[in-house]
């Protein structure tokens, strides 16, 4: 959810928005793979947060990463957005110290960690 109100509103948006981040099927117990959770969103009427790219070839290094992290957000041109969560388009999982994790991470832009801090 985000908006007025909402974690200090950092894109400055007007009301209130519901933008579907992932969806998890109770029955399989696992997340959607993306084809099926942009199906489900579709099927459902719901929005999904902004998708920048759905077919790209990730940068290996940190400053490439921290470079595509940065820019306008989707939601407000006049924003910076807080960076972008990369993942697999078919669902993988990890285990760390016996505990069994969705792979997936955050690039989080230094404009917006800037601006944060001021």
């Amino acid at each position: 959810i985000v908006g007025e109100g909402i974690q200090a509103n950092p894109l400055c948006l007007t009301g209130q928005g519901l933008f579907v981040f992932g969806v998890y099927d109770i029955t399989l117990g696992r997340y959607l793979d993306f084809a099926d959770f942009i199906s489900f969103c579709s099927a459902n009427d719901l929005q999904t947060v902004p998708i920048l790219h759905d077919s790209f070839i990730l940068d290996s290094t940190v400053s490439g990463l921290l470079e595509m992290a940065e820019g306008k957000s989707v939601l407000n041109h006049e924003a910076e957005r807080e960076g972008i969560v990369l993942r697999p388009l078919t669902e993988t999982t990890y285990t760390v110290r016996c505990e069994t994790r969705r792979l997936s991470f955050k690039a989080i832009s230094n404009a917006y960690l800037l601006k944060e801090k001021d």
